[in-house]
């Protein structure tokens, strides 16, 4: 062993000794200040002058989530905290009448989810692609996070409360923007068709005007969303 080896080791072995008692909370904080002090200057001389590679930032592995193992591990009352389901892939995916309250979706692939008729209240979108995402019927988005969400354009609420988002829809059948309102989930000819004219609504020039908002809002760049294997 090299005398060079010989001193790493001590002075690691001096510095976990060091360190051995201090809580997870504090030993970023403890370590920073004990590298500093002259015990342990053996250390930040190795430290100093060897080469550290760059460690890449944590990537947590990605979950092939089903339906069924979703809403096992949502009813499951052996887990107190929800699914980490930031950044995880679930295109295509049906979720239709499932409770996801509260649920973090940020940074996730929703591409093509069926929502249908889903509870949604609470849940973040921050970031997430939705286009093709099916709010058909779904309930609760009044308070969900809609933040810089591909696919998505939030028109705003009416006197009513209702939240009028619209959902880029990129099909063979099907290519602009479908508005979801309360229960309804329409293409912009039907819903200006449903607040028009003979409206039953209270508020049909309310709801016309938020439609027309959607209608108006540029549709997302082709280059973030993928619908190919859909």
């Amino acid at each position: 062993m090299s005398k060079k080896t010989k001193k790493m080791k001590l002075a690691f072995a001096e510095f976990i000794e060091a360190m051995k008692d201090v809580s997870d909370e504090n030993i970023a904080g403890y370590m920073t200040t004990l590298i500093q002090i002259p015990q342990f200057k053996r250390l930040r001389a190795l430290l100093d002058v060897l080469p550290i590679p760059a460690i890449p930032p944590y990537t947590p592995p990605k979950t092939d989530w089903t339906r069924e193992t979703l809403i096992k591990r949502i009813d499951d009352p052996a887990f107190s905290s929800l699914p980490d389901l930031k950044d995880a892939v679930l295109r295509g995916l049906e979720l239709h009448e499932m409770r996801l309250n509260e649920i973090d979706f940020t940074g996730a692939d929703l591409t093509g989810v069926g929502f249908q008729s889903a509870y949604m209240g609470g849940c973040n979108f921050t970031r997430a692609i939705m286009v093709n995402a099916n709010l058909d019927g779904t309930d609760d988005v009044e308070d969900a996070i809609f933040d810089q969400t591909i696919g998505i354009y939030d028109a705003g609420k009416d006197c009513r409360n209702y939240r009028f988002i619209g959902v880029w829809w990129d099909s063979p059948e099907y290519t602009g923007w479908m508005v979801h309102a309360g229960c309804r989930w329409f293409t912009i000819k039907d819903a200006r068709n449903h607040w028009g004219e003979n409206s039953l609504s209270s508020n049909p020039e309310e709801c016309l005007a938020l439609v027309k908002k959607i209608a108006k809002a540029p549709p997302p760049d082709k280059a973030l969303y993928n619908v190919a294997d859909l």
